[in-house]
């Protein structure tokens, strides 16, 4: 991973994304637990970058019908 652009994604982009940030959209009222925001984001941020489908990303966000 070192020599990878994995490295570079995991230290600068994915610590980056601050879910503190957003806060302020979210709901308070007690729910199940979410995935953290910056594992959303460095999966859409991953699928863009690669021309990636949702079925390959393992993502079920796909916003056509």
């Amino acid at each position: 991973m070192e020599k990878s652009w994995t490295k570079i994604f995991a230290d600068e982009i994915f610590l980056a994304i601050a879910e503190k940030d957003v806060l302020v959209l979210c709901n308070n009222k007690a729910s199940r637990p979410n995935t953290p925001l910056n594992v959303i984001i460095g999966v859409f941020i991953t699928k863009e970058l690669f021309a990636y489908s949702d079925d390959e990303t393992g993502t079920p966000c796909s916003m056509e019908k």
